[in-house]
């Protein structure tokens, strides 16, 4: 971390010489994500019947966010199983995550909850067949770079465009926020950080 994170309580003068105030660090982190697509991190790649690791091919995401799984092609060749998606962090700590479950027959996507800067590989289990094809994709929530330093002062919203929270006392890669509706679309989000 760039800042303690202990907090250190440094008394300032208010109007009022009797009543001190606890100086705080703020910061405003802003940020101007792009739409979410379905291959922006990896384009449709064939996975095989038996399990596939792909390590090459990626692309960063635009910003550090959560990532998606997308399958297409041959449903009867989906099985029900769970990928692993690994990169690293917005720290540049090594993350691995694994993925909701594919519907067994069916082609679709499955959207994971970490927040990556990078992905290096992703590791496919076994398919019922050779028919389908995979690609990573951006999602919806966008990390946040510091773990607020109480629970009474969390992450506050600057911008004007409704965004949620979320915030994690313990855990870097707990903090992101999305948008209440509607896509990102590259306009600029702002949000307050309490930083000691």
């Amino acid at each position: 971390m760039f800042y303690p994170k202990e907090r250190t309580r440094i008394r300032v003068q208010s109007d009022i010489a009797k009543y001190p105030l606890d100086r705080v660090t703020l910061g405003i982190f802003s940020v101007s994500p792009s739409a979410k697509a379905v291959a922006d991190v990896l384009a449709a790649t064939a996975l095989l019947a038996a399990e596939t690791t792909i390590s090459t091919g990626f692309t960063d995401p635009d910003v550090p966010r959560n990532v998606r799984l997308t399958l297409t092609e041959t449903a009867a060749d989906v099985a029900a199983v769970q990928g692993v998606v690994n990169g690293t962090d917005m720290a540049g700590n090594v993350i691995a995550e694994t993925m909701p479950v594919f519907t067994e027959n069916t082609l679709g996507t499955v959207v994971g909850s970490k927040v990556f800067a990078t992905v290096t590989s992703i590791v496919i289990p076994a398919m019922d067949g050779a028919g389908v094809e995979i690609s990573v994709g951006s999602g919806d929530l966008i990390g946040i770079p510091a773990i607020p330093i109480s629970a009474a002062l969390k992450p506050v919203q600057v911008s004007a465009t409704a965004i949620t929270i979320t915030a994690d006392l313990t855990n870097l890669n707990g903090n992101n926020f999305t948008l209440d509706a509607g896509e990102f679309d590259d306009s600029e989000h702002e949000v307050l950080l309490y930083l000691s």
